[in-house]
């Protein structure tokens, strides 16, 4: 839906637009996939290891093995793309 301000009340009204059809991206990655974020690692590497799926996703740096937590749209944010999947 697309909201425009009505100018004779102020208020704004709901009005459907056929020219703009929401679009859902889902994010597959599952346990062991190896994942490139964004910005690299204080150890020098970008690349990490999923070892938790979920509403929270939980990463392994490759080259040190410092894991962090993250919920899933910060993970979305971050994430660069996806180099080895487990399927």
């Amino acid at each position: 839906m697309v909201y425009t301000a009505s100018p004779a009340s102020g208020r704004k009204s709901a009005k459907k637009s056929e020219s703009i059809k929401p679009t859902v991206k889902f994010l597959w990655i599952l346990f062991g996939d190896t994942v490139i974020m964004k910005k690299p690692h204080a150890c020098g590497t970008n690349k990490w290891i999923i070892t938790r799926n979920g509403v929270d996703i939980k990463i392994k740096c490759v080259n040190c093995g410092h894991e962090v937590m993250m919920d899933r749209l910060e993970f979305k944010k971050k994430l660069k793309g996806v180099e080895n999947e487990k399927i």
